[in-house]
């Protein structure tokens, strides 16, 4: 069997947003550490066959192929071996994982907007009739449910100065969204080469929790429905033209859902977020592409028979 060492920065964004943070708390140190076991469950249970363990690169004194969750300089440092091939660098990876640039692609809630100011901001939300749920506010970047904020009549001074933080901080701006009542969400997953050639995922049903956080994917999606997986394709396809026209390639995977609107009619939205990054349930999607997504992303310039160095 072969190893499978992970370089698990599940906080990635944290950088992205700010490239020159301090040290992550403790306590979401031990959630990263604690999510990172759940993705490497998940990727076992996935492909339970599989001729593949997957381990924390903490947790390995040899190893066959090195991976990353998100290439970022911080955790590229990391690495005690020649890179094989330069991953993306820190200004791309900004670029494609930031909100803004998946807005660009599609778009499909009523009256939402992406606003980088606070002039943009109150304009829109003064212009808009206030959804029947309030509104849902997500900063540049986020990741498990984290730097959004549900608001459900007008800003109140709280919620205003966590909206003036979002235009100086986070990655800049705000996905501004009606709250709707999602019924269903979903994922596709892909690999994207240097060339633009894209080895794709099955759809898979996505579950959270109310505040946006992974609970797991199951592959058995039957509910989707021809017109649903046609839109659902159409973002994927326009996502990865996108990601290689920034010059992204690598791992990533969008979401969508299916919602009702207040007047009782289900409706579909096709891309709710892009993440060119592994995510928590990418190996579900891409079971059978299991080898050969490990082949390509692997980091090490050698792989086989690796130590680390005695510290």
């Amino acid at each position: 069997m072969k190893t499978v060492a992970w370089l698990l920065n599940l906080d990635a964004e944290l950088e992205l947003a700010h490239p020159d943070r301090t040290e992550p708390s403790t306590r979401l140190r031990a959630q990263t550490e604690l999510h990172g076991k759940r993705f490497l469950s998940a990727i076992t249970e996935s492909d339970p066959d599989s001729d593949y363990r997957h381990q924390a690169l903490a947790h390995c004194s040899t190893w066959d192929y090195l991976l990353a969750w998100c290439p970022t300089p911080e955790v590229i440092d990391q690495v005690p071996v020649q890179i094989r091939q330069q991953p993306p660098n820190l200004k791309c990876l900004q670029h494609v994982n930031h909100r803004a640039f998946a807005w660009e692609i599609a778009q499909e809630l009523p009256n939402a907007i992406f606003a980088r100011d606070m002039k943009e901001l109150m304009d829109h939300l003064q212009a808009c009739p206030i959804p029947d749920q309030g509104w849902l506010l997500k900063r540049a970047f986020g990741f498990s449910g984290r730097w959004r904020k549900h608001v459900r009549g007008g800003l109140d001074d709280a919620s205003r100065a966590w909206c003036e933080a979002s235009m100086h901080e986070y990655g800049i701006g705000l996905q501004v969204e009606p709250y709707v009542d999602i019924l269903a969400e979903f994922t596709l997953h892909g690999l994207l080469d240097p060339t633009g050639t894209v080895l794709q995922g099955e759809p898979t049903r996505l579950y959270s929790d109310p505040k946006g956080s992974w609970i797991g994917n199951q592959k058995v999606i039957e509910s989707v429905s021809d017109t649903e997986k046609e839109a659902f394709q159409q973002a994927f396809t326009a996502c990865a033209k996108a990601l290689h026209a920034a010059g992204y390639s690598g791992p990533f995977g969008i979401d969508g859902f299916r919602w009702r609107d207040t007047e009782g009619n289900v409706c579909w939205q096709s891309l709710s977020d892009l993440n060119a990054r592994f995510t928590m349930g990418y190996f579900v999607g891409m079971h059978h592409h299991h080898q050969g997504v490990i082949e390509a992303c692997d980091l090490a310039a050698t792989s086989q028979g690796i130590s680390l160095p005695d510290s």
